[in-house]
């Protein structure tokens, strides 16, 4: 079908490209960040305020088609995200999917948030950051030193 049409295309990218392990935590890291964005925009309550800074929009009915295109846009990313997270699973492992993805995850959505959000990123949320992804690369580096030593 066209799903695994698309993957195969996808395949052929990540060959040619030579970064075969990295390209779907990276597309899954990516959509979830997007899908973070949208949904934090869909149900902002200043989403109003916004949409007339950006776009000098004050219609109500505007603001609300705009926010269900944005929560379907939330929905539709949030399935990409999970799609390329399964077939990362499948074809890394869930320690290379996971460290990767969550890191990009955490990342993209802290500049999206700072750049187009205004939004302020503490000390506090940054080294809680580092210490979630810390501790998921601690647990997947046992992981893999425990199956070294069962071989």
């Amino acid at each position: 079908s066209d799903v695994y049409k698309r993957q195969e295309e996808y395949e052929g990218l990540v060959q040619k490209g030579g970064i075969k392990q990295l390209f779907y935590p990276l597309l899954s890291g990516t959509f979830g960040s997007l899908a973070s964005m949208f949904g934090k925009l869909a149900l902002d309550d200043a989403f109003g305020d916004r949409a007339y800074h950006w776009f000098g929009v004050e219609n109500q009915g505007i603001v609300i088609i705009a926010r269900i295109l944005l929560f379907a846009f939330m929905i539709i990313f949030n399935g990409m995200m999970m799609n390329f997270f399964i077939v990362s699973l499948k074809r890394n492992g869930a320690t290379l999917t996971a460290v990767i993805s969550f890191a990009l995850n955490f990342f993209l959505t802290a500049f999206n948030s700072f750049f187009f959000l205004n939004e302020h990123i503490s000390l506090r949320w940054i080294i809680g950051s580092l210490a979630i992804i810390s501790g998921i690369f601690l647990i997947s580096r046992s992981k893999r030193i425990e199956k070294a030593e069962k071989l």
